[in-house]
């Protein structure tokens, strides 16, 4: 009986969406949010880290993000992109090495297109400013 219950209790857990990291509490989705959030969080965030596009990944979600914005690590150097799916959920992808963009840009003007043909380097998915899943982001 136990083993039926607790079973049970971890499909619940399950289907309920993604633990967030380093919390004993689970994030609240808002019901226009959850079909998202969930095809982000069963994505395997790893095997695209060194080994696909950021274009592939975004093709993999499967639903277009609403905006994006270039992150910088100092003035003027793109390291990341933050690819928005609502208001309070995104996608944050990092890339350690450019080879069809130019990391220094003295306007921080970056080619979206461009963008999406680098490598990932790490992944982070965030949602009402927790972070829910992510790979190794070194600096």
């Amino acid at each position: 009986m136990r083993s039926i219950y607790f079973s049970t209790l971890c499909l619940l857990m399950i289907s309920a969406g993604c633990k967030a990291q380093n919390s004993s509490t689970r994030v609240q989705v808002d019901n226009k949010d959850s079909a998202v959030f969930n095809k982000i969080c069963s994505l395997d965030f790893a095997k695209y880290v060194d080994n696909q596009t950021v274009g592939s990944f975004l093709s993999d979600i499967g639903t277009n993000y609403t905006s994006y914005t270039f992150g910088t690590v100092r003035s003027n150097y793109l390291r990341f992109v933050y690819f928005v799916y609502s208001d309070e959920m995104w996608v944050e992808v990092k890339v350690n090495s450019f080879k069809y963009v130019e990391s220094y840009n003295t306007f921080n003007t970056w080619n979206i297109e461009e963008f999406k043909k680098e490598q990932i380097g790490a992944i982070r998915f965030v949602y009402k400013g927790q972070f829910i899943k992510s790979t190794a982001w070194k600096r």
